[in-house]
């Protein structure tokens, strides 16, 4: 039980560190387009403690994580797929977006956000409405 407390606590510490310690593409990403609700109104936060994962970002309304890959991440990571199957086993829809894409292509970025949150909102309204998927 005093492990759940210090792993929670813990990962509170390193989420409070990562905020500080920004990389440029998550400057950019928070600045311009996800912080004081600047996309659709949308509420996200950084660098937040999920389960026993910090995710880059997240927004609690559309329960959605966005993650930043940097040099360190490939489209083959198992961590990464490993991460993402239990986020998304917490109903959770991860999306992902690599450095480049950031600092090179914000504005495609930016577009694909707004495809992005708009399904979702619609997939949870098909949820909480009780309503099948349009491809199911």
């Amino acid at each position: 039980m005093n492990g759940d407390f210090d792993l929670r606590r813990d990962l509170k510490q390193k989420a409070r560190k990562l905020r500080k310690d920004a990389t440029c593409p998550e400057r950019v990403i928070w600045g311009r387009i996800l912080s004081n609700r600047k996309l659709n109104n949308n509420k996200f936060l950084r660098q937040k403690p999920i389960g026993k994962f910090i995710v880059d970002f997240y927004c609690a309304e559309l329960k959605l994580v966005i993650e930043i890959d940097g040099d360190t991440h490939d489209a083959g990571n198992d961590k990464d797929a490993e991460r993402t199957a239990i986020l998304t086993q917490l109903g959770l829809k991860v999306i992902r977006y690599c450095n480049t894409d950031i600092m090179n292509n914000l504005d495609g970025v930016y577009l694909d956000l707004l495809c992005q949150i708009d399904t979702r909102g619609s997939e949870l309204k098909n949820i909480t409405s009780g309503k099948l998927p349009s491809n199911a």
